[in-house]
C-alpha cells in the first residue's frame, strides 16, 4: 500500500510526474493519491492564510472526493490543475498492466474486474467543472 499528496509546496507537473513514475516502478498492491490539502491547524493551513491563498469554505470541501473539494494551490500550479493531475494519475495507475497483473495474479480474477470497474467511474468535480 502507498500513498502519494500531489501538489505540496515547491510541486509542479514535472515533480508529480516523478512522483507517479516512481508509484508505477513500485507498483504496489494498493494506490492512494491526494491532492495537498490545508486542513485546519496544519502548518499547510497556517503557510496558506499568511499567503492569502484561498481556503475551503465549508467542511464538506475539505473531502478528497466530494464534489467540492478544494485543494490547496501552490505557487507553481492552481489548484484545480493539481486535483485534475491526481484524477488522471488514479486512472493512470490502475489502468497500468503492471499493476492489473499483480492483483489478477495476488488476488484474481474478481478483483481485477472490480479496479477496471472503480476506472469507469470521473468523479464530478466543481472546480473542474468551471476551470
Amino acid at each position: 500500500m502507498a500513498n502519494y499528496i500531489f501538489g505540496l509546496p515547491g510541486d509542479n507537473i514535472e515533480s508529480m510526474n516523478k512522483t507517479l513514475k516512481m508509484s508505477l516502478d513500485l507498483c504496489t498492491s494498493g494506490w492512494n493519491g491526494y491532492p495537498a490539502m490545508a486542513l485546519p491547524g496544519s502548518k499547510l493551513y497556517k503557510d496558506a492564510k499568511e499567503k492569502g491563498y484561498k481556503l475551503p469554505e465549508n467542511y464538506q470541501d475539505y473531502s478528497f472526493h466530494s464534489y467540492t473539494t478544494f485543494p490547496l494551490k501552490n505557487e507553481n500550479l492552481e489548484n484545480y490543475e493539481i486535483l485534475k493531475f491526481r484524477d488522471w494519475a488514479f486512472k493512470k495507475y490502475h489502468n497500468d498492466k503492471n499493476f492489473q497483473n499483480r492483483i489478477k495474479s495476488k488476488y484474481g480474477v474478481k478483483a481485477l474486474e472490480n479496479i477496471k470497474k472503480i476506472n469507469k467511474i470521473n468523479l464530478k468535480r466543481k472546480i473542474l467543472e468551471i476551470n
